[in-house]
C-alpha cells in the first residue's frame, strides 16, 4: 500500500473512531450511581447514604436470605421518587404460581406494584402477566427496572431482555409515601393475603435517573449496562 493510501487509510479510520465516540457519548444518558448495597455483611450503602432495614432474615457474608415478608426497606434516598433506576440481582424460591411481590412502591399501603407471577415478570395491576417466563426456581436473576419522570416510561429488564415497557401516566411506579420508602420483597398490608416469596437478595443499586437499557454479566465478574459509559463499576463478587 502506498503512503497516499495509508493516509487515506488512516484519515477513515480516525473518522470512524470519532463518530463512534460521539454516538456514544449521545446514548449514555443522564443517570448517576448515588446508592450501592452490596450486602457482603453489611446493610450500609458504600456510597455513604442511608442504610438498609432489614426485616428478619440472614444476612450472611456475600448477601440477604429472606423468608416470605422478611424483606428490606430503604428510606430516605431517592434524589426523585420519579425518576431513578434499580439494579438487583436476586433469586425467588417459589415461582410455582402465584403473586410474590418484588417491589412495593407506596410503603405497603397498595395492592399495586413489581411482582414475580408464577415464573413471569408483572407489573399489577398493568400488563397481567403477558410476557415471558423469567423466573427459573431459584435461578438468580439480574434485573433492572428503571422509571423516566420526562415521558413517564416504566421498563423492566431481566438479564439484559427488555421484559415490557408502558406508560406510567397514573404515577403508580413512583413512591409516593413520605420518605419515599421502597420496600423489597415485602408485601402490602392493604388487602388480604400475603403475596411474598422466600428468596435471596445479591445486591440492590439505585441511580439518580433512568437507564435505558441493561446487560448482565459479560463472562463472570462485571455488572455492566449496555451503552451507558458506566465502565467504571468495579468487579463485584459471586454469591458465595
Amino acid at each position: 500500500m502506498g503512503a497516499g493510501a495509508k493516509d487515506t487509510m488512516k484519515k477513515i479510520t480516525t473518522c470512524l473512531a470519532a463518530a463512534a465516540a460521539l454516538a456514544f457519548a449521545a446514548a449514555a444518558p443522564a443517570a448517576t450511581l448515588t446508592h450501592d448495597y452490596e450486602l457482603n455483611g453489611s446493610l450500609a450503602d458504600a456510597l455513604g447514604g442511608p442504610d438498609l432495614a432489614a426485616l428478619g432474615g440472614s444476612l450472611g457474608a456475600n448477601g440477604y436470605t429472606f423468608g416470605a415478608d422478611q424483606g428490606l426497606v430503604y428510606s430516605g434516598g431517592f434524589a426523585n421518587a420519579g425518576d431513578y433506576s434499580i439494579a438487583m440481582r436476586f433469586s425467588l424460591n417459589d415461582t410455582s404460581g402465584g403473586y410474590a411481590k418484588i417491589i412495593d412502591f407506596l410503603n405497603q399501603a397498595s395492592d399495586n406494584g413489581l411482582y414475580a407471577l408464577g415464573q413471569k415478570l408483572e407489573f399489577y395491576p398493568v400488563n397481567g402477566g403477558a410476557g415471558p417466563a423469567v423466573f427459573d426456581g431459584q435461578q438468580s436473576v439480574a434485573m433492572v427496572v428503571a422509571r423516566d419522570a420526562a415521558s413517564g416510561t416504566f421498563s423492566a429488564w431481566i438479564n439484559g431482555a427488555q421484559v415490557f415497557s408502558f406508560n406510567d401516566s397514573s404515577s403508580i411506579a413512583v413512591f409516593g409515601s413520605a420518605g419515599s420508602v421502597a420496600n423489597f420483597f415485602l408485601d402490602d398490608t392493604h388487602t388480604g393475603g400475603r403475596e411474598a416469596s422466600n428468596g435471596y437478595v445479591d445486591s440492590i443499586r439505585i441511580y439518580d435517573g433512568a437507564l435505558t437499557s441493561a446487560v448482565p454479566e459479560p463472562g463472570s465478574t462485571a455488572l455492566l449496562f449496555a451503552g451507558l459509559g458506566l465502565l467504571g463499576l468495579r468487579a463485584r463478587r459471586r454469591r458465595g
